[in-house]
Formats: structure tokens, C-alpha cells, sequence
């Protein structure tokens, strides 16, 4: 498979969120089981009280852990939908990988999926230490990463050795220009604001969108850790990503904004892809420097 071949399939497939014929969820979360490589060990188990999987090499558990959270408009998928690149990132590199689950919308509204994500990163921290831990998310879980990050803060928890952010959605409070100028061009992304309100936030309530939890970008990233940021620029989300990489470098903190030119939302997760491969293999390479 090509990436325009993929690119076509989801067009193909892309659906734009109507309120008054809302998707069946349920039909969302499922997902096709990825075999684990033989010399991988993959273990179910729940941490402060969430579902997960522990994925590391079969006789070399390391000391050190990617906190892994998937996307999918915060109301579908599963750790299982991203079990691939995550076995990829064990493969590559002496990291283990924390691949967890959390409450999806509309049944568990904001802010219950990010209070999961959050309480797996303190089980995390106090297992591996914050210095040990990467948190990473895609399009969603991006959202949730850096929404845990800023809550982390806030609350005076040690911060992460560095953040992998891939087609963050980064505000929930109004429509950006590339939502309107790349609508046709993306071909997995529509009117995700819209069903965001709807579904996920259940308000249009300005102060609950507006916290630095709903809209990351609020946050202060002073003393942020490193952080490297992939969007496309055929994809709703860029301006996401450069608002961010803006913020971020204007108080200091260290953010890599990489720019995938007519590439599909998310495509470092298509390792089998060669864009995917390469994107994911530098996100290796940041990894493994912040934690070493």
C-alpha cells in the first residue's frame, strides 16, 4: 500500500459530523488484533484503575517508558487501534511502551478521558520516575497528552523527559483558517469542532473551553519539557500545530514543529508507509536523546 492509496481510502470513507444523525459509536471502537512479534511480550493490565497493555522486549525490560495515548475524536478506538507503531517504537529503541485506554465520549464526557490519561501518568511517574517517561499522543491523544502535561503543572507533578505530539487539536474555542482552507484536502478530519462540542465537551460553555485543559494551547509552557510536534500541511489541524510550536518557543520552551507536505492527518502512526517510517524513526531519534 501506497500513502495515496491509503489517502484515498479514507476519503472515500471520510463522513462529516451531522447532529441530527449521530454515528454509532460503538461501531467505532472496534478494532483488527495485530499479532504481537515473537520476541515482544505484551501485557493486559490495568493501571489507577484504566485498561492498558505493557509492551516491551521479551528478555530486556527497560527502565525507562513511552506513555502512549490514541486518538480518534476522543468518542472512538482503542489501545488497540495504535498497536503497531507501538510495537514499532519497542523495536527500535530500548523503550518500553504504556499503551492505555480512557473514558470516550458521549457516554464520559470531558474532563473524564483526560483525568485517565492523567492518573496513568502518575502510576507511571511513581513506577518509572518522570525523568523515565515520554508521553506521546496522536490527533486526540495529543490533545489529552499535552491537556495531562499542563494539569501536571498546575498541580506541581514533575513534568516528562519530553512530549511527541502527532496532528495535535490544541483548541476547542473556534474555527481556524486551515479548518476552512484544507477542509477538502484532508481526508480524515471534517467538522471534528463541531462534534467535539457536541460529543465530547457536551457545551459551548466559553470558560470550560477556554482552560488550559479543553484548549491546551492556554497553558504555560514555561519549563516545558522538549517537545516535537508532526502535522501535514494538506491537514485541518496545521494551524494547530503552528500555534502551538509558536507558543511554546515565545516562553522558552524547546518545540520542533515537522511539516509532512500532502500527507495524511497523523502519518507518523503508518510505519508500514515509508513517510510513516521516516517521520516515526526521527521521532525515535528525539526520544531516545531526551531520555539518555
Amino acid at each position: 500500500m501506497t500513502h495515496d492509496t491509503l489517502f484515498q481510502y479514507y476519503m472515500k470513507r471520510r463522513t462529516v459530523y451531522d447532529p441530527n444523525n449521530r454515528p454509532d459509536y460503538t461501531k467505532r471502537r472496534t478494532f483488527i488484533s495485530v499479532p504481537v512479534p515473537e520476541n515482544l511480550v505484551l501485557e493486559e493490565m490495568q493501571m489507577a484503575g484504566v485498561d492498558g497493555e505493557l509492551i516491551r522486549h521479551k528478555n530486556a525490560p527497560s527502565k525507562k517508558v513511552v506513555l502512549f495515548i490514541h486518538g480518534g475524536s476522543f468518542t472512538s478506538c482503542d489501545k488497540g487501534s495504535d498497536r503497531s507503531v507501538c510495537f514499532y517504537i519497542v523495536l527500535h529503541s530500548d523503550l518500553d511502551v504504556y499503551n492505555t485506554n480512557y473514558a470516550l465520549a458521549p457516554e464520559h464526557p470531558f474532563p473524564q478521558g483526560l483525568n485517565d490519561v492523567y492518573n496513568v501518568y502518575l502510576s507511571l511517574v511513581a513506577d518509572y520516575g518522570a525523568k523515565n517517561v515520554i508521553v506521546m499522543g496522536e490527533s486526540a491523544g495529543a490533545t489529552l497528552a499535552l491537556g495531562l502535561c499542563n494539569r501536571a503543572k498546575a498541580n506541581g507533578v514533575a513534568l516528562p523527559a519530553c512530549i511527541v505530539l502527532l496532528s495535535p487539536p490544541v483548541q476547542a474555542e473556534k474555527s481556524l483558517p486551515s479548518y476552512t482552507a484544507n477542509y477538502d484536502t484532508d481526508c480524515m478530519v471534517s467538522n471534528f469542532l463541531e462534534e467535539s462540542w457536541a460529543e465530547y465537551f457536551q457545551t459551548t460553555d466559553p470558560e470550560v473551553l477556554s482552560s488550559a485543559e479543553a484548549s491546551p494551547i492556554n497553558g504555560d509552557f514555561t519549563g516545558f519539557p522538549p517537545t516535537v510536534v508532526f502535522a501535514s500541511d494538506s491537514e485541518i489541524l496545521l494551524d494547530d500545530a503552528r500555534m502551538l510550536e509558536k507558543k511554546m518557543t515565545e516562553q522558552g520552551a524547546y518545540c520542533a514543529l515537522e511539516i509532512g507536505h500532502n500527507l495524511i492527518h497523523v502519518y507518523p502512526i503508518y510505519v508500514n508507509l515509508p513517510e510513516g517510517k521516516q517521520a516515526m524513526d526521527r521521532a525515535l531519534a528525539f526520544m531516545t536523546r531526551a531520555v539518555h
